[in-house]
């Protein structure tokens, strides 16, 4: 039972990020090389089966099922980091949207095959799934309530980084803007070449220094 709550959570709070964030979602799938086609529809459909499989998982009649489910989604997923790895791409994760979001490495990599071994636990059980969490339609109510209070909370905790980003974002821009006009005249720069005719591609970046928007010195 604590092992299927673990993959509830996980796969809820993973469904419910993705739902708050399909920009970062489709974008994490075109680092992934998804086709373009495929993007928007894989956006709306992995949540959606996340879902799925965290709410089977509340019930012993559908556990093993839905381990199975989870099992192959995080062989999907695992697939498409080690395949990343070895081409040597380190594409954002997104594995729980913008609560949490990585380059694929060690860590994410790590994290899904424990949550694997976990699925693939339950896989093994057969029929036995522990025991039941909910036995009648008034706890079935009151987890449904429990989830839904959940997912307000984890909105709002959304909506309350998406403004403290924002803040920081305008913060900065208007420190760029008054580090602007401290400059009457127009500033000549010697050297500038279109971004094509610059430095070859490996080639190493030269030294330099620079006044930062802070007044600190940039090298």
């Amino acid at each position: 039972l604590l092992l299927r709550l673990t993959l509830v959570v996980v796969f809820a709070v993973a469904a419910f990020a993705k739902i708050f964030d399909p920009e970062g979602s489709r974008k994490a799938l075109e680092g992934f090389g998804v086709p373009e086609p495929l993007r928007k529809p894989l956006a709306s459909i992995l949540p959606a089966t996340e879902i799925g499989i965290a709410i089977a998982l509340l019930f012993v009649s559908s556990s093993w099922s839905a381990a199975v489910g989870a099992a192959l989604l995080l062989i999907v997923f695992l697939g498409g980091m080690f395949y990343q790895l070895a081409v040597g791409n380190a594409p954002d994760c997104h594995c729980f949207g913008q609560l949490h979001n990585e380059p694929v490495g060690a860590s994410s990599v790590i994290r899904n095959l424990v949550l694997l071994a976990v699925a693939g636990f339950l896989v093994g059980q057969g029929s036995y799934q522990g025991q039941s969490l909910v036995n009648s339609t008034q706890d079935i109510l009151l987890i449904v309530l429990g989830l839904g209070s959940l997912a307000l909370l984890g909105t709002i905790a959304l909506l309350l980084k998406r403004i403290s980003d924002q803040q920081s974002d305008i913060s900065r821009r208007l420190a760029v803007v008054e580090h602007d006009e401290q400059f009457d005249h127009a500033v000549e720069r010697d050297g500038i070449v279109h971004p094509n005719e610059g430095l070859p591609i490996g080639a190493k970046f030269p030294d330099f220094e620079l006044p930062g928007i802070n007044g600190d010195l940039v090298t």
